[in-house]
């Protein structure tokens, strides 16, 4: 057994690491969606609107990710935003 004892200070260090890890996974997880999205606009569309979507689209979801995982409030509503409006034109113009 151990003859340590759990101090309170313990406790806040590993809940702030599990929210950076949290935050961290969220981020990625929406980072792999773009690239996904941007994948299939860029294997399956033809013609150059498809490509500027699926490049522009990934570049401002990516920007909108990173102000979601620096914001103090995690706010990842701009990033589904964007993720959802690039599926919808990547859809509409396959």
């Amino acid at each position: 057994m151990s003859d340590s004892s759990v101090t309170p200070t313990d406790f806040k260090d590993h809940t702030n690491t599990y929210s950076h890890f949290v935050r961290g996974a969220t981020g990625m997880t929406l980072a792999c969606l773009f690239v996904l999205v941007a994948l299939v606009g860029f294997g399956k569309g033809e013609g150059i609107l498809i490509h500027l979507v699926a490049t522009f689209g990934m570049l401002i979801g990516f920007g909108t990710t990173i102000y979601g995982g620096v914001s103090s409030n995690n706010s990842w509503l701009p990033a589904i935003a964007v993720l959802i409006v690039m599926g919808l034109a990547t859809a509409a113009l396959l």
